[in-house]
């Protein structure tokens, strides 16, 4: 895939294309409904979980990154 300047836009290797599918899916699986649980919360207490799920996935993707 070819951006508008002629850019390449996906890896060109097949190791870095599976890197970049797991940290898609990782964003897709755990980050959206972690961060959204956060933000759309309503009480302390709720935000509170949000927060310690979010800390939770991200520390996750460190250790795989």
């Amino acid at each position: 895939m070819v951006g508008n300047g002629g850019v390449v836009l996906h890896p060109l290797t097949p190791q870095l294309r599976a890197n970049c599918c797991l940290m898609i899916d990782f964003r897709d699986i755990e980050f959206v409904p972690s961060s959204h649980e956060l933000l759309s919360a309503k009480d302390e207490d709720a935000k509170r979980r949000g927060r310690e799920r979010l800390e939770k996935d991200i520390n996750a993707l460190v250790q795989e990154a």
